[in-house]
């Protein structure tokens, strides 16, 4: 038999010290992780997140399945169920969000699939009232426009430009 994945609650905020009790454990863990704007004290800045907040994936053995063992680890509360049943994550999900994330292991989202930047991409403004100022892009704002995080007079103001004003630096 070959390991399949399985989906395992942590307690909240505790996703990366589970994910370490479980490998010193010597389980193969994965924790999706994407990006995430923060402020605070006027200051925006970038920080890494679980994708699904409160949850990482196990690929078990069927003799590594020891549900209570998994449910006692430190920072988990257990894997999911529905009673008895534990439901496997196909291996084409996990292989799809791994598809997603960039060279540092992070997924990049976007509201729109075909966006033409990556987030946290600098971009300039190339015509308009803005001219020539950069910026960083955060997402597409609906089809035709961008969100853009920008240093305005030592403030990070987001602004909706539209998409053919903008081009990567």
């Amino acid at each position: 038999m070959e390991k399949q994945w399985y989906a395992v609650r942590t307690k909240p905020r505790k996703e990366h010290y589970a994910k370490e009790q479980f490998e010193r454990q010597g389980y193969e863990t994965y924790l999706p992780r994407t990006l995430s704007l923060t402020s605070h004290a006027r200051k925006k800045c970038w920080v890494s997140r679980p994708f699904f907040p409160g949850y990482l994936f196990l690929n078990l053995m069927p003799h590594e399945r020891n549900w209570v063992a998994i449910a006692g680890t430190y920072g988990a509360i257990g894997a999911v169920n529905f009673g008895p049943y534990y439901p496997q994550i196909p291996s084409e999900v996990i292989a799809g969000l791994k598809g997603h994330e960039d060279e540092n292991g992070v997924i990049l989202c976007e509201s729109n699939p075909g966006a033409p930047f990556c987030p946290e991409q600098r971009v300039r403004v190339v015509d308009g009232p803005m001219s020539d100022l950069e910026g960083v892009f955060r997402c597409m704002s609906g089809k035709e426009r961008v969100l853009v995080l920008m240093d305005l007079l030592n403030r990070f103001v987001e602004v909706q430009i539209p998409l053919n004003m903008v081009a990567a630096c």
